[in-house]
């Protein structure tokens, strides 16, 4: 999995020899390295991805979720059913559910 974290994250390992963050821009399915001069080096998606995904089975609840991604600092969440990957879950979504929730507890 490959997130806007992984390409721009400053507190990721990824340096240069000065110890200055490296930041990444994907074009065209290839990562590339952009340094402070906005020079850029070829590399690979697999250079910057996420390796550890993390994941949440389709049939726990929303609240679950929301407490999953707090408890592990992340903003998505693979959502698995029978082992297999069936969506992603954001932050965004999560937002989304909780306020129709509330929305259908207005209505009733």
């Amino acid at each position: 999995m490959i997130s806007v974290a992984d390409l721009a994250d400053p507190d990721r390992d990824y340096s240069d020899e000065g110890g200055h963050s490296i930041y990444f821009s994907l074009s065209n399915g290839w990562a590339s390295v952009v340094s402070g001069s906005v020079d850029t080096y070829p590399g690979c998606v697999s250079d910057v991805m996420t390796r550890n995904v993390l994941t949440i089975q389709s049939d726990l609840t929303i609240e679950d979720a929301a407490a999953r991604m707090l408890d592990l600092g992340v903003h998505r969440l693979l959502v698995l059913e029978n082992n297999e990957m069936v969506g992603i879950l954001s932050v965004v979504d999560i937002v989304r559910g909780l306020l129709d929730q509330r929305a259908s507890a207005a209505d009733a």
